[in-house]
């Protein structure tokens, strides 16, 4: 009946208590032996208990078995009982050990013993041999070096880790017919039939002894001669030129060597000391002219292109001050003479018509910054490698669409006006997390890191939009019709491509996305509009910078609404001004501890920057009854009521030259995209370069060939210096952009 039941189901449980008390007996003893990870305990303390669970656990004997039976095969210890398989096992022992004085309970009932698993292979069991001989070396190291030093349970398990990350072992080959990869170091095979060496660059092969961090060499020799086994630098380089003779006279049948021309960064790297040696030639009995390397002298190219590629390593050889041999000189002023190559891409105006040349807004910034980041980005269109990892610039995506649905969500006429901040917050929040879901790679965030990082976009989007809310309800401007995400030059855009004209025929058709148009409609059917653009980060429109093409967007945005806008905004469109809108979390600065911010000292950090035009409408449109400085705005008023002159202010014929220099420049810089034009020159302008966060610095090498510097002194760093005579006109230096004609004669009276 039940009794019966219920005492089988009580042996079933006894049963598997039993199996669960033994599996955990060691671990339940190390957890008392450390006090369950809650107290500090010093690092031998830590070590010796470690060493006891790996003790008590039995590592030590199962790691002899497993060598035994990989070594001879033998399932059978002195014994006779087998070890391995399911058949037998290592006996658990009933009970532990008591003193005479305590009465024994009532013995447990004891379980099956458990298999003991073979080793998959005698490869793995040396591997796991090595690992356990590398543990205990470890656990002896912390218990000398850290004896006095406490840990936590959490403070302890980095430290191991670090250890253990930091372990090497050294494999015997078990076959001969295989491929070894290992590090020059470590690869200790005699003879091998074929032998790869990569990364053959000065400076790796052979390596070059670290330079000590603790002892000086002086010292280093001192504590020699007292006795102690230091290695001096002198010998680290011995030990490294044997290593290099050794990876050089290995195999027996095939060498093949290989350097790379640069690193990671883009930085060049000069070939090992081996590539110019004749004496590894001489004694391997291979061509001087390894396979793959360039000609030694003219005679040997066979074609203009392998010539040019020996003359060029040529002049790399020059570095070291070497005059460039009479053979080769010849050749560079014969190639010098006839230049006669291809542009890097078609040129334009090949084709019979007048050329169209279709570029947006941004890829004309690109090339005006350097010709070969346009031609890497928009003609080769390389990208960067795919990483599943939030990066800015999709943040700032996530913020822009944002905004944009928050802005298209308060079109109803009087909507900003009767629209309160808990209505605000709602559809706020509504937005930002339906758009939560399309961060690419916030999934291989940690749930911590990822609340983190929605935190601090839900702060920057809520600040950000107070101020934007806040701007546009003390004005009259508001945004057009379909005023967000505008787009020119496109299927599905309300406005046409912006056409300008080229020097000698043909037009340069400019499209892009304006990320919102605010409009202000006059009695006399004039429509004053401003662009707004957003950006992550506080930005000026840089006058200069309008002059030499590294800032066109904004007016060339301008220029696109005034010449295709009047059907859009239903009157005639005038600029009334460019504005950056900076969507970020900005710092405030305090000395000591301050209260908080005001609402007021809030917008202004976040005030727009732009050009605004000098007209009583616009101003009174974009903020009524301004007084003083506004803190939303780049405008001001006068004690008078007048308004402020600031460099965000232009007249109208200043607006208007500002809208003709970005069109010429943009002009200028289709023709020279029409004509092929696509070398690396890169700009200069005071502290800005055009390398600064260019995505194809590892594509082009500019820097790593000599525009590191770009001045005079360049020519010291230069592979080619002995030989180029090109002075000022050095195609590796940067580009010097001129500073502009005074901001007053080119942008007009205010």
């Amino acid at each position: 009946g039940n009794g019966t039941e219920n005492g089988a189901e009580k042996e079933y449980l006894a049963e598997i208590n039993a199996i669960r008390t033994a599996a955990a007996r060691e671990l339940l003893a190390f957890g008392e032996r450390v006090g369950r990870g809650r107290k500090s305990l010093t690092g031998r303390a830590w070590a010796t208990a470690v060493f006891r669970l790996l003790e008590g656990l039995g590592v030590a004997e199962r790691m002899e078995k497993w060598n035994r039976y990989s070594a001879t095969g033998d399932r059978f210890g002195s014994s006779g009982v087998a070890e391995f398989g399911g058949a037998a096992s290592v006996p658990v022992p009933a009970s532990v050990p008591v003193p005479a004085s305590v009465p024994v309970p009532a013995p447990v009932p004891v379980p099956a013993p458990v298999p003991v698993p073979a080793p998959a292979s005698a490869e793995a069991a040396e591997t796991d041999a090595l690992l356990y001989g590398a543990l205990i070396d470890l656990l002896d190291q912390v218990a000398d070096s850290l004896q006095e030093t406490t840990f936590t349970a959490a403070g302890f398990l980095p430290v191991l880790e670090a250890g253990l990350e930091g372990v090497r072992l050294g494999l015997v080959p078990p076959s001969l017919d295989q491929v070894e990869i290992g590090s020059l170091e470590r690869s200790r095979r005699p003879q091998v039939k074929a032998a790869f060496v990569l990364g053959a660059a000065d400076g790796f092969f052979p390596p070059t002894p670290a330079q000590g961090v603790v002892l000086a060499e002086d010292e280093r020799e001192r504590l020699r001669a007292a006795g102690l086994e230091l290695v001096t630098r002198r010998e680290g380089v011995l030990n490294n030129r044997y290593l290099t003779y050794i990876a050089l006279t290995r195999a027996s049948h095939h060498l093949w060597l290989s350097h790379p021309r640069s690193d990671g960064e883009g930085r060049s790297l000069v070939p090992a000391g081996v590539w110019r040696e004749r004496f590894w030639a001489e004694r391997l009995g291979v061509a001087a002219r390894l396979a793959g390397d360039p000609a030694t002298s003219p005679e040997e190219s066979a074609d203009r292109r392998e010539l040019a590629a020996a003359l060029g390593c040529a002049l790399a050889r020059t570095v070291s001050h070497r005059p460039l041999p009479a053979k080769w000189e010849t050749v560079r002023r014969l190639l010098e003479e006839r230049k006669s190559s291809p542009p890097p891409f078609p040129a334009v105006s090949s084709t019979p018509a007048e050329p169209e040349l279709e570029v947006s807004a941004g890829s004309l910034e690109d090339y005006a910054a350097c010709p070969f980041r346009y031609f890497a980005a928009h003609v080769l269109r390389l990208r960067p490698r795919l990483k599943y990892e939030l990066e800015p610039p999709q943040l700032g995506i996530f913020l822009h669409e944002c905004l944009r649905r928050m802005v298209d969500g308060m079109a109803e006429p009087g909507e900003w006006e009767r629209s309160c901040k808990e209505d605000e917050q709602g559809l706020l929040r509504e937005c930002f997390f339906g758009l939560e879901g399309s961060l690419r790679g916030e999934i291989l965030l940690s749930p911590g890191r990822r609340r983190y990082l929605l935190g601090s976009l839900e702060r920057i989007l809520t600040k950000s939009w107070e101020t934007l809310a806040e701007g546009m309800r003390r004005g009259d401007f508001r945004p057009a019709s379909a005023g967000t995400e505008v787009a020119f030059g496109e299927a599905r855009g309300p406005l046409p491509h912006l056409s300008i004209p080229l020097a000698g025929g043909g037009r340069l058709l400019v499209r892009g996305k304006i990320d919102r148009v605010d409009a202000l409609r006059t009695a006399d059917a004039t429509v004053y509009f401003r662009i707004v653009d957003y950006k992550s980060s506080p930005r000026e429109l840089d006058l200069a910078e309008i002059y030499h093409g590294l800032s066109l967007q904004l007016p060339l945005y301008l220029l696109a609404v005034t010449r295709g806008g009047t059907a859009w905004l239903g009157g005639e469109p005038k600029a009334a001004g460019a504005l950056y809108f900076p969507v970020f979390d900005p710092w405030l600065k305090s000395s000591g501890v301050a209260a908080a911010p005001s609402d007021e000292e809030r917008w202004k950090i976040r005030r727009m920057k732009g050009i605004v035009l000098r007209d009583e409408r616009v101003v009174e449109g974009m903020e009524r009854g301004l007084t003083g400085s506004s803190v939303f705005l780049p405008v001001g008023r006068k004690r008078d009521a007048s308004i402020r002159d600031g460099q965000g202010v232009v007249s109208a014929t200043g607006m208007d030259t500002i809208l003709r220099t970005a069109e010429g420049t943009a002009a200028r810089l289709g023709l020279d995209m029409v004509e092929g034009k696509a070398e690396a020159r890169p700009f200069r302008f005071g502290k800005k370069r055009g390398c600064d966060y260019c995505r194809f610095r590892e594509v082009c090498h500019f820097e790593a060939i000599g525009g590191q510097l770009g001045t005079k002194e360049c020519c010291v760093t230069c592979l080619h210096r002995t030989a180029c005579h090109l002075g000022s006109g050095c195609p590796n230096r940067y580009r010097d952009l001129p500073a502009p004609p005074a901001l007053d004669q080119w942008v007009g009276e205010r």
